[in-house]
């Protein structure tokens, strides 16, 4: 049981931070690590599809449906702590409170926070991250590797990042959190610096 405990604790830790506010989700939840991580994966298996179902709404401009919609997902991203997808989801209910649409720009806004709370999901739901010891001639290969394979072949270097997070979730959190964004973004350029300085700063 304690075993399950850390294992759940270790889980939550790879949550990015400057998505989910896990410290104080976690309080509502009397400190449940493995209840939390039940809504999320809920969370994740519920509104995977939700982008394109809100999209139809709101080309449809069926304001009832869509208001309906952004209430109740408003409710469940405060609830799994998704922080600033909530604030989009507030700034659009009060919009939509008025019977007004929102912007296509603030649809556009939430659809980024939404993909960015399912992708951590995902990592989540797909890793279930047992955390490895810092092995810095493994990370420097995987690392150059996903630099060789960053310009042609962008679900390669997913499933790099997926082998080098272990090892960086400890002691380099941040740059993978950093990395995991980058990519997400498809910015290449923006992931080639990152992963250059840091090989430059773990080789000092």
């Amino acid at each position: 049981y304690n075993n399950s405990k850390n294992f759940e604790a270790k889980s939550l830790s790879m949550l990015d931070q400057k998505i989910f506010d896990v410290k104080s989700t976690l309080l509502k939840l009397n400190n449940s690590h493995d209840v939390y991580i039940k809504i999320l994966k809920q969370f994740g298996q519920n509104y995977k599809e939700i982008n394109e179902e809100i999209h139809k709404l709101f080309d449809s401009s069926n304001l009832e449906p869509l208001k309906n919609k952004i209430h109740e997902i408003k409710g469940v991203s405060g609830n799994i702590g998704a922080t600033k997808l909530y604030e989009k989801l507030v700034i659009i209910d009060r919009i939509m409170k008025k019977n007004e649409l929102p912007s296509l720009q603030l649809l556009q806004e939430f659809e980024s926070e939404l993909n960015k709370v399912l992708n951590a999901i995902d990592l989540l739901h797909r890793k279930e991250i047992v955390v490895k010891i810092f092995e810095k001639d493994k990370v420097i290969s995987l690392l150059k590797s996903l630099v060789d394979n960053l310009e042609e072949d962008i679900v390669q270097c997913e499933m790099i990042l997926d082998s080098v997070q272990p090892y960086l979730c400890d002691s380099y959190k941040e740059f993978g959190d950093n990395l995991t964004h980058t990519l997400d973004d498809f910015d290449t350029d923006s992931a080639k610096f990152l992963i250059e300085q840091f090989l430059r700063e773990i080789d000092e």
